[in-house]
């Protein structure tokens, strides 16, 4: 029996995975022999060239029994996976010696105060050739912006979440760009909403669904408008002890449990909760988990969703919201023997249209009784910036004050390091390393270092990232990935 897992996005409501025992499924064999091999799983991944933008939902934080949020181990003796990934060919235009110009200033910031400690951000976006907006938060009626986010282009919209029940908050906003920056839009300030001053009505129509041998998934309605979040409880093999599983956030209607038994009788039912109180129990659900435990559970260890799982030409997640939300995992009940997969990490953008990201491919051999672990993880930094070469070209222009234009590369390696170039000039080098990953905004942070700092951002969707590491006359530069290499350009050298 498949399990599904429904994904979150604009439209969608969040799901989220806990654990009920804390037990982790055995290690797998890849092998039917007694000293198995490593297993014939190959990934080729591939990124989706499409450019329309799609809001991602805000982060959905993991919880488990056992206290860890990391439920669904990978295996130690999971083979390494080969990649490829394709980025949009930058063939490098004439560069004239005219320098681009800042975007315009974004107008009509508007806050809205949803809840106790959400504030929604909107505005009217006025330029054709930013790369983005940066928008900065201070507390209420000060001058201390910090910078709390930065978008990808054509984006009006951000949601602040987080924050402190009846707290002013003042918000700005600027557009970026290959130019330079915008000036700041005006300035708007709001208040999150108070504490509720009563506890949220109870939820009910509590149905549990796709139970396989370890997982089963929740649906309730919501009837509270004050909630903070909502508690799961759980009573197993007849015990009339009811246990707190975790709980999950506010408007949030279904929850994802795994780490079942298999072949155990269990009861469910949910609570809703703020600062207040409780509320009263839903209804009770009651269910048995099925025997069959040779399944391949594929780990989402992405910052994407998995929005579409072919698994021996079968469509696992035909429809939205179905999928496997980040940090979570889907168990397909398999026969013995050798099977394919592909897996889509991205965003549903409707019913049946998904934005993808990464494809991964594979096979696998699956062993009677056994539950096969397949990690499904995140592009690494070096993979990124090499493009899975043994080295990736990337290249920028910048102008100096006497508006003469020069070009800035990086030449990354495999190895974890970097050459920087001017004119094809080389003039440093040093490590690279991750920052942070913003699957928000489709991006990554990541640092190069010599002496100084210097942090880049790169845009997964549009094959570019932005350094502030040109001179004083023009410190951002919009480098672009170019597998041919350098090219000498008089108009630019």
């Amino acid at each position: 029996m498949n399990r599904k897992l429904w994904l979150t996005t604009i439209v969608m409501v969040l799901a989220l995975s806990l654990s009920a025992s804390g037990v982790v499924a055995q290690e797998p064999n890849f092998s039917p022999t007694p000293s198995p091999q490593p297993a014939n799983v190959h990934l080729a991944v591939s990124i989706a060239m499409s450019y329309e933008r799609v809001e991602a939902p805000p982060p959905v934080q993991m919880l488990s029994a056992g206290g860890h949020s990391d439920f669904a181990q990978r295996d130690p003796a999971s083979p390494a996976l080969d990649h490829y990934v394709y980025l949009p060919l930058i063939i490098g235009p004439i560069k004239s010696v005219t320098p681009p110009t800042p975007p315009a200033a974004p107008t009509g910031l508007q806050l809205t105060s949803v809840s106790s400690t959400r504030i929604d951000l909107s505005w009217t976006d006025n330029s054709n050739n930013e790369s983005g907006f940066q928008i900065e938060r201070a507390p209420g009626g000060s001058s201390s912006f910090v910078l709390i986010a930065t978008t990808i282009s054509n984006t009006t919209t951000y949601q602040d979440h987080g924050l402190t029940p009846s707290t002013p908050y003042t918000y700005r906003v600027r557009a970026v760009g290959s130019g330079g920056q915008s000036t700041y839009c005006a300035s708007q300030t709001a208040s999150t909403l108070a504490p509720p001053a009563t506890p949220p009505a109870a939820p009910n129509n509590l149905v549990a669904s796709d139970t396989t041998a370890s997982t089963t998934y929740l649906t309730w309605q919501d009837n509270s408008t004050n909630e903070a979040g909502f508690n799961i409880y759980m009573q197993s093999g007849g015990t009339t002890t009811w246990t707190h599983l975790g709980a999950v956030g506010e408007n949030v209607r279904n929850v994802t449990i795994t780490d079942l038994l298999g072949n155990t009788s269990y009861k469910f039912r949910v609570t809703a909760y703020n600062a207040v109180g409780e509320s009263a129990a839903s209804n009770e659900v009651s269910l048995k988990t099925s025997n069959d435990t040779t399944v391949a559970r594929f780990n989402n260890h992405a910052s994407y969703p998995v929005v579409s799982l072919i698994v021996d030409g079968v469509e696992q997640f035909p429809v939205s919201p179905l999928g496997i939300l980040s940090g979570s995992y889907h168990e397909v009940a398999l026969a013995a023997g050798a099977h394919t997969f592909v897996a889509k990490t991205g965003f549903w953008q409707s019913t049946n249209q998904r934005f993808l990201m990464y494809i991964y491919s594979g096979s696998f051999n699956l062993t009677a009784g056994q539950v096969l672990q397949i990690a499904i993880d995140d592009i690494t930094i070096n993979n990124l910036l090499t493009q899975f070469n043994a080295e990736g070209y990337w290249e920028g222009t910048y102008w100096d004050a006497n508006y003469n234009c020069h070009t800035a590369a990086f030449r990354f390696y495999q190895n974890g390091t970097w050459r920087f170039y001017v004119s094809n000039v080389q003039q440093g080098s040093g490590p690279y390393s991750l920052v942070s990953r913003h699957p928000d905004t489709f991006s990554v942070k990541f640092k190069v270092a010599e002496g100084a700092d210097y942090e880049g951002l790169l845009l997964e969707t549009q094959g570019q990232f932005y350094m502030n590491n040109g001179p004083a006359s023009w410190r951002q530069i919009t480098y672009g990935y170019k597998p041919q290499g350098y090219v000498y350009n008089p108009f630019c050298p």
